[in-house]
Parts: C-alpha cells; structure tokens; sequence
C-alpha cells in the first residue's frame, strides 16, 4: 500500500486529469513499482491501481466522489475502499462494468475481505481508528 500524495493519471488530453487517492495498491507485476521510493522517483502513476481508499471527511459531497469513483473507472482501477471514520464502516466497490458497484460494508468487529486482494483480511477496527 501506497500512501498520498501519489498522483494517478487518469487521462493526458484534451487536459491532464489526475487524482490522488489516500491509498493505494499497485501489484509490482503489472506496474514494476515495489516500494514507495520506487513511485516517489515516478512524476505520476500511468497504470491502474488494483485498489484505490478514499477516507471520507464529514464535509465530502457525494458529487465530488462520484466523480473520483467514475474516473477510477474509467482507468479500470479494481476496487475502491470507502473509509468512514465518523460512521466507523468501510464500504468496499468492485468494479463492474463501466462503474463500482458495493460488495460489501463492513462494520466495527469485522474484517474487511478483498476481491482485487484475495488472502487480505484487514480487521475494521485497526483501520476507523
């Protein structure tokens, strides 16, 4: 896992368009990144990660991550963590299609499981903390 600032191209024309996730994970097979040093020498992520987290502030419009869901779709970025710190949940969305969809909404006492990351089992208390 990546933390930000890491800037993720989603598009270079007509105008570069770019989001920074406060997560991520980018599998080194596909992209040859293995550190975070590795991504730090990079001016800007050109692959999809597998799974991107967006910790959500109480102030966040629902537009505004619509709209970084969307272009995580368009980049085909696997899944997308929603972290509510103030609900204490984290909302898991794969990518179906052309959009996310939820596949899962996990609670305090759960563990948090993974489609883009099999074998992950994160539990939601270590994360809303």
């Amino acid at each position: 896992m990546i933390a930000a600032p890491i800037d993720i191209i989603i598009r270079k024309a007509p105008q570069l368009r770019t989001r920074q996730p406060d997560m991520c994970y980018l599998n080194s097979d596909k992209t040859g990144i293995r550190t975070r040093r590795d991504a730090q020498r990079m001016p800007a992520i050109e692959v999809a990660p597998d799974l991107v987290v967006e910790l959500l502030s109480s102030d966040e419009r629902r537009q505004s991550l619509a709209g970084k869901l969307a272009d995580y779709a368009v980049l085909g970025v696997l899944e997308a963590w929603l972290v509510s710190p103030e609900a204490e949940t984290i909302e898991v969305l794969s990518l179906e299609g052309e959009s996310h969809a939820r596949c899962g909404l996990f609670g305090r006492g759960d563990f948090v499981k993974s489609a883009a990351l099999p074998g992950l089992n994160l539990a939601v208390d270590s994360i809303v903390e």
